[in-house]
């Protein structure tokens, strides 16, 4: 079947292209791949038997159809592997089909399950599990299943460590009663976060005692004693900054936005970088066990 390739686009009032693909293209061939056009692989000389990361897109207030943000994609590019895009349709089945070697869970605005909050009461009335919400408990389940390689951001972080028992507050600023900017510039650095020693997250990092990061969230996971996930990384008034299953499984989330940081922050691309890692290690076992 012939892919659907992804088209540039720049939404009005953004500082960033996006990657979109209209809802009647999805319509019209519903089974078809998504996919960059080549010449993006071209210009980072990518290889087409790549390691694949997967990625769920997003449903664009005021746009018809799907979109992922410029950054990712780039962030990803620069790494060395290839890329498919996945819809809130039939998510277990799509990443059935497509077999990826990793999966990165974007940041974005949409709400966690009602039983993952601290404090539901706080909750609006308004609060939902939206169908990205959905796609997202999907895709964790999914990867939890087979192994496969996970980052989280954001969103994608919450998400995950929901998923594993953490729990979230509905106001980091309210709740934790905290004095840092956790909602800020994209771009620029907010606020340290100090790394867990003998964590995987230390361990991409340099085992440096703490970073720098970027901090664009109102929500937040509260600290934690859980027997499958461990906290990675604190901020200064006690959020939990970044999560990690344990074993050896890697799946990661972080709060913070590497992907804004990644061109001037090594600790951001190291991020990318060590997905990327696992993408192959898990390419590799895979053709492995098939031989």
């Amino acid at each position: 079947m012939e892919p659907i390739f992804l088209a540039r686009h720049r939404f009005e009032g953004r500082d960033i292209d996006s990657f979109v693909v209209p809802a009647t293209q999805l319509q019209a061939a519903p089974q078809a791949p998504i996919c960059l056009p080549e010449i993006e692989y071209q210009n980072h000389n990518i290889k087409k038997d790549a390691p694949h990361v997967g990625l769920i897109m997003a449903l664009e207030k005021g746009y018809d159809g799907y979109v992922i943000d410029e950054p990712y994609v780039q962030a990803l590019l620069a790494q060395g592997v290839r890329l498919s895009f996945i819809t809130y349709e039939n998510v277990e089945a799509e990443l059935a089909r497509l077999s990826l070697d990793a999966l990165l869970l974007i940041g974005g605005n949409f709400d966690s399950p009602r039983e993952y909050y601290l404090h539901p009461e706080n909750l609006p009335a308004e609060h939902h599990l939206s169908a990205r919400s959905l796609a997202y408990l999907s895709a964790i389940a999914y990867a939890q299943k087979h192994h496969i390689p996970v980052l989280g951001i954001c969103a994608g972080f919450q998400m995950l460590a929901g998923f594993f028992g953490a729990k979230m507050y509905v106001n980091v600023k309210n709740e934790l009663y905290s004095q840092i900017a956790h909602k800020a510039d994209k771009y620029q650095d907010a606020h340290a976060v100090k790394l867990v020693q003998g964590s995987k997250l230390a361990a991409i990092c340099g085992n440096k005692s703490e970073i720098m990061v970027n901090s664009v969230h109102g929500e937040g996971v509260a600290e934690f004693s859980l027997p499958s996930i461990a906290v990675a990384a604190r901020a200064e008034d006690g959020n939990v900054e970044a999560v990690e299953v344990k074993g050896d499984w890697f799946a990661l989330g972080v709060q913070w936005h590497p992907e804004y940081l990644c061109r001037r922050s090594e600790d951001a691309a190291a991020l990318f970088a060590a997905l990327a890692e696992e993408a192959k290690k898990y390419r590799s076992e895979k053709t492995n066990a098939d031989r």
